[in-house]
């Protein structure tokens, strides 16, 4: 989610995943993102909202797509993810990084401030680490963070998954609710 060297910032937001099967590679998966409309503008909006984090702590005109809607794979999945890259501004803060980048726009939705509010009013059980972040900040003022996702929290005796999909307005319920499977699927398998 961060990654800071030196004077130079970068973010890889991730919105979009795909589940593997034996007849689907990577140049396929690419071909299904940019056709299904539904995961372009879901992802689109997360990296307009990821430019727009960086844009507020970084020398303007230095905030670039780097490598655009490229596919990950992972063992039981494919993900549309985006660089984004920046340059900080001078007298930028640690804390004004981390206040600019967190909470995540692919967990957290658009716009940030009041969907945040509206999570905080509508969700009945705290989320506890998941979607929270966990990194390291180096002596010399390098850091990396990432966003908490697809957790296993296990604390007396007791388990605990937290898995989610992006819900936009072309998205279909059912989906949505079989996508959490699917990126479930590897902390399932633990328990086999």
């Amino acid at each position: 989610m961060i990654d800071k060297k030196g004077d130079h910032i970068s973010t890889k937001p991730i919105a979009g995943t795909l589940k593997k099967n034996k007849k689907l590679n990577k140049s396929k998966a690419l071909k299904y993102f940019r056709k299904n409309i539904k995961e372009s503008k879901e992802h689109n909006m997360i990296v307009d909202m990821e430019r727009n984090d960086l844009s507020r702590i970084c020398v303007p005109g230095t905030v670039k797509i780097k490598k655009e809607k490229k596919i990950e794979e992972y063992k039981d999945l494919f993900h549309y993810v985006t660089l984004i890259v920046g340059r900080l501004r001078k007298k930028i803060k640690i804390i004004d990084i981390i206040k600019s980048m967190m909470p995540g726009g692919s967990v957290i939705g658009c716009p940030k401030i009041s969907t945040l509010n509206l999570l905080n009013n509508q969700e009945r059980e705290n989320r506890n680490i998941y979607t929270g972040s966990f990194g390291f900040i180096k002596f010399n003022g390098d850091m990396r963070f990432n966003i908490i996702i697809r957790s296993l929290l296990y604390y007396k005796s007791i388990s605990e998954i937290s898995v989610a999909s992006g819900v936009v307005v072309d998205s279909k319920a059912k989906n949505e609710f079989n996508e959490n499977f699917i990126k479930a699927k590897a902390l399932l398998d633990l328990f086999k």
